[in-house]
């Protein structure tokens, strides 16, 4: 074998080797946008994607804070392109308080203001096809 086909062959391998570590070539997504319910921002929230072949290609469920109508999800936390179904929280202050069992502290009451088929039993979905992706979602109580 002469130098250059040598170097090539070494080249193909740590290639091979780098596309096994990567997950074939799926890479780590940034996603962030804007979710809202009948046109209100969802002010305390959480936002799961969920694999729908059950997390094949090792894809897993991943989830982001939601803050003032806002959420990222940063690259790194495993959110690969593919299909998601989406479950968006929303845990809104009622306004009554309650003890946190010590008896000193009063901590306010929250409770799901989303109907269920924006969580529990969601019927959003998304595709997450290449990095650095805003997805919103304005969610309708109709």
């Amino acid at each position: 074998m002469t130098f250059i086909q040598n170097r090539r062959t070494r080249l193909m391998a740590v290639c091979v080797v780098l596309s096994a570590f990567t997950g074939c070539g799926q890479t780590d997504q940034t996603l962030a946008g804007d979710v809202s319910f009948d046109g209100q921002p969802i002010d305390d929230g959480v936002v799961l994607f969920v694999p729908t072949d059950g997390g094949g290609n090792n894809r897993q469920k991943v989830g982001g804070q939601i803050a003032n109508g806002k959420y990222s999800i940063e690259s790194g936390r495993g959110l690969a392109s593919g299909k998601y179904r989406v479950e968006v929280t929303w845990m809104k202050k009622t306004g009554r308080k309650s003890s946190t069992g010590d008896g000193s502290q009063l901590q306010e009451d929250k409770t799901q203001v989303l109907p269920a088929k924006f969580n529990s039993q969601s019927t959003l979905t998304a595709e997450i096809p290449a990095p650095g992706n805003k997805l919103d979602f304005q969610l309708k109580s109709n």
